[in-house]
């Protein structure tokens, strides 16, 4: 638990490295889909979803850390063991659902997008245009 307590009030979020780096792959993809290939986007709604849950996904799991630590500090000894519950249950808990959040994200934005036509990719010539 010591190490807990050291580790948020160092300054590590509750996202490790790997998370860091997928959400950074996740915005940039987002941002060159709509810079380059707007018009493969054929759900707006699943498209704007996508990026509410993964907001969620990056402000949840640090909200519920930030509760449970400012509980900790204000708790007195008698009530260790409900602090402890929070950490060792409820916060990897949150942990899991954003994670959860951002894996559903990635497949709102992908059910966003249009597919390739298969004839191109057979025969090698470009997609037509489409009557949109």
């Amino acid at each position: 638990m010591e190490e807990f307590m050291l580790q948020r009030m160092i300054g590590f979020s509750s996202f490790g490295m790997v998370d860091v780096w997928l959400a950074v792959a996740y915005l940039v993809c987002m941002f060159a889909i709509l810079g380059f290939r707007s018009q493969q986007i054929i759900s707006p709604f699943l498209f704007r979803l996508s990026y509410i849950l993964f907001a969620i996904a990056l402000i949840l799991p640090t909200f519920v850390d930030a509760i449970i630590q400012m509980s900790f500090l204000d708790d007195g000894i008698s009530h260790r063991s409900s602090t402890n519950i929070g950490i060792t249950v409820v916060s990897p808990l949150f942990r899991m659902i954003g994670r959860v959040l951002f894996g559903v994200s990635i497949i709102c934005a992908m059910g966003a997008l249009r597919k390739g036509d298969e004839r191109a990719g057979r025969e090698g010539s470009p997609i037509p245009p489409s009557d949109d």
